[in-house]
């Protein structure tokens, strides 16, 4: 990574985890890199001011004991409270002459200039990894923009300083934010405009979602099924937040059992509406934070919950000005707070995008039911219910698509391991091999031949094989029929002269007599649950059900 990065995410999606790995996988896995980790989310909340002198104190001391800690292969320095005292022993005594002009610098200046020392921090890290490489990370690096200083007594944006680390191609830096529109305006539009290249985090794919479903079903002991893994996925977008807040629900703690879409229907109910929901909690927290812009005035409720019933539409201001009874001036200052507060997205000056994310759509939607339309809790409960099985739509659909989900989530752990054939694809072959993809791996995808569509499951392109898949989730075994449809379609393939073909057929509860002898007599591999388990065994991969 040689020039700074601008990674923007959508709150809960996981930005800080993301930030932290990173920051563990440079600090234990390699030697040539120092990686330094600075967040700012504790002043996310009002309550706590940042203030010129804490950030000062918090960077030099941060950036110091970091560095000392990587170079002396010490972890557990980073989590520790260390006087400044302690540090400059510890450096001394470990030959790190580079810092002492640093701890002098800072001594003096602490307690003299503020705007001095403001500027000796920020060039420490530039100057410091002339010795060594490095990657500076700053977590929540919209907060910078309003430093107290209380010698003017007044907020100054400080953002600015990082403008020379910004520029180091040996020291880059990869900043974050959860407030999305601030911490870009932070970056793009300040001195820092076009030194970072902006990266956007979004919410997981359907495949990640059914892994991080299922893997953190397991470690909470819970009973889960099919039915309701596809429906998380529904109703939270992917969103990894809100799927934990539902798998670690103060409702499930009875019996661990969420079974069937009507108990999840029963804990996504407590979690968005009920005073101790982490679902509601998270929102309201968000509300409160943005509490001058987001007054109580009901056409800002209004212009909510009319782009909440409105997703992802590209909304003229105009349209939402009628919609809510009021005149465009003061339509388009509601719409800029909405959108300061990351609540709405913008597609140009005059245009806003309609609410995505499903759970801030229902957040946004029981305010308005209860607050301006004063609705009762049992009517809003009974809105979200028919809303929730609307959204839900047709079960087997779904199931049918959760079911190449699982067999493409399988298929992208194939890295030229070895299996039993026998064992797992019920063909005499001998051990084969499972080979690597490389993301080639399709779903719902095929060829035009003679001007009809010959379609797939899932087609996975190796080097030198290529797989075609079909994909039955069914509650009984798969007949002959199916099988011939299957063979008819393989038939017709026009495959690259240099390419093997390799056939599968998944049925989750097996296959019939007849289905299996044509299988065989076809040379098609063919595989049930416990095949797939078995496979799932052997590439590390989520088991079925």
């Amino acid at each position: 990574m040689a020039q700074a990065l601008l990674s923007l995410r959508q709150k809960g999606v996981g930005k800080t985890a993301v930030l932290m790995r990173l920051y563990n996988d440079l600090f234990t896995k390699q030697d040539d890199v120092v990686p330094f980790f600075l967040t700012f989310a504790p002043y996310k909340d009002p309550a706590e001011k940042l203030t010129v002198t804490i950030f000062n104190e918090y960077y030099f001391t941060t950036v110091i004991k970091q560095y000392i800690a990587f170079r002396l292969r010490r972890p557990e320095m980073v989590e520790d409270s260390i006087d400044i005292d302690i540090l400059s022993d510890l450096a001394m005594k470990n030959g790190m002459a580079e810092l002492e002009k640093w701890f002098i610098s800072y001594q003096r200046l602490h307690n003299d200039s503020l705007e001095a020392v403001r500027l000796m921090v920020a060039q420490m890290t530039f100057y410091l990894m002339h010795k060594q490489a490095g990657l500076l990370i700053i977590d929540e690096f919209q907060l910078l923009t309003h430093v107290w200083d209380e010698v003017i007594r007044s907020s100054r944006d400080t953002t600015g300083v990082f403008q020379r680390p910004a520029e180091a191609r040996w020291c880059p830096m990869l900043v974050s934010g959860s407030a999305v529109s601030l911490t870009e305006q932070a970056v793009l539009t300040s001195v820092l405009a076009r030194r970072f290249k902006l990266d956007y985090l979004e919410p997981f794919e359907k495949n990640h979602t059914v892994e991080y479903v299922s893997k953190l079903a397991q470690l909470n002991h819970l009973i889960i099924s099919d039915e309701v893994t596809s429906t998380i996925q529904t109703l939270t977008g992917g969103n990894p937040f809100y799927i934990k807040c539902l798998l670690d629900s103060d409702r499930l703690l009875e019996d661990n059992n969420l079974s069937t879409p009507e108990r999840l229907l029963k804990v996504y109910e407590y979690e968005i509406s009920q005073k101790n929901g982490s679902l509601r909690d998270f929102w309201d927290t968000h509300f409160s934070v943005y509490g001058d812009k987001l007054n109580s005035e009901d056409t800002v409720a209004r212009a909510m919950y009319f782009l909440s019933i409105h997703p992802g539409e590209d909304i003229g201001t105009h349209e939402i000005a009628a919609a809510i009874g009021e005149n465009k001036a003061k339509t388009k200052k509601i719409l800029q707070n909405l959108y300061d507060a990351d609540l709405v997205e913008r597609n140009s000056l005059w245009r806003y995008v309609g609410i995505t994310d499903p759970v801030l759509a229902d957040y946004i939607k029981r305010v308005y039911k209860e607050q301006i339309e004063g609705q009762s809790s049992e009517d809003y409960q009974k809105f979200l219910k028919e809303e929730y099985w609307k959204k839900l739509g047709s079960l087997n659909r779904r199931i049918g698509e959760l079911a190449e989900i699982y067999l493409m989530m399988l298929m992208e752990k194939f890295t030229d391991q070895r299996v039993d054939a026998k064992r797992v694809f019920g063909r005499d072959e001998g051990e084969v091999k499972l080979p690597l993809f490389k993301g080639h791996i399709e779903k719902r995808a095929g060829q035009i031949k003679d001007g009809s569509p010959i379609e797939f499951d899932l087609i996975a392109k190796g080097e030198d094989e290529n797989w075609f898949v079909e994909v039955k989730y069914w509650k009984t075994p798969v007949g002959k029929t199916e099988v011939e449809k299957f063979v008819n379609k393989l038939k017709e393939i026009d495959l690259e002269d240099s390419k093997t073909l390799v056939a599968w057929f998944f049925s989750r509860n097996g296959f019939q007599k007849e289905a299996k002898d044509m299988l065989q007599a076809s040379n098609i591999r063919h595989s049930d649950t416990d095949g797939f388990n078995e496979i799932a065994s052997v590439v590390g991969c989520v088991k079925l059900p």
